[in-house]
């Protein structure tokens, strides 16, 4: 149970990480490429953690 409860402290972390980047850019009329792709890379590692926890 300890170790569930870590793993969904970390995941949360990385989701306020990605909320806090688009929160950021929101106003920009286009997000440069590294942002955009960092978005994108932690949103997948976050889905790989979620689905392939055992």
């Amino acid at each position: 149970m300890l170790h569930g409860a870590l793993t969904m402290l970390v995941t949360g972390a990385v989701l306020v990480v990605v909320l806090g980047l688009g929160y950021v850019k929101r106003d920009d009329e286009k997000a440069e490429n590294p942002l955009f792709g960092l978005v994108g890379l932690l949103t997948v590692v976050n889905i790989f953690i979620a689905v392939l926890w055992t």
